[in-house]
């Protein structure tokens, strides 16, 4: 709780409003401490989908997870719905593997996450490319 006072203190601090810092939690509104505490349990539960994704590899790249070769794009945590949202892609458009690499990632993600609904939603825009992989080796083996 003290944290959590803390945070609200800082908050209304940076915004100027010194006259309204909460001084005791009682000050603080409840509205504001819930809505600190859903802030850190999405934060939390988007590292544990990413975890997951990790564990998930393109059928036809089996070697490198489809978090590393940047197949998602954006993770969503809603925490009050209990639904979290994935907007990826795939290494083609024409993906023969489409279908069981969405089975794969929603079953990954409800192993770490089973109270939660996962949807997912495809794009191709922007349309992977070689220059989305951050990291220098593996694009050395794409080029």
């Amino acid at each position: 709780m003290k944290k959590t006072l803390d945070k609200l203190r800082r908050k209304h601090a940076v915004a100027g409003n010194v006259d309204v810092i909460p001084m005791t939690l009682d000050a603080a509104t409840s509205n504001e401490v819930k809505k600190l505490e859903i802030s850190k349990a999405v934060r939390y539960k988007k590292k544990i989908v990413e975890k997951a994704l990790k564990t998930v590899y393109d059928p036809e790249f089996p070697i490198i997870d489809i978090f590393t070769l940047w197949l998602i794009y954006d993770i969503k945590v809603q925490e009050k719905e209990k639904k979290i949202n994935i907007l990826m892609t795939f290494t083609t458009p024409a993906c023969p593997m489409a279908e069981m690499l969405q089975e794969m990632v929603k079953n990954a993600i409800n192993e770490k996450c089973e109270w939660y609904t996962v949807v997912i939603s495809i794009t191709f825009d922007p349309m992977r490319n070689i220059d989305m992989i951050k990291d220098p080796d593996l694009k050395r083996m794409f080029e």
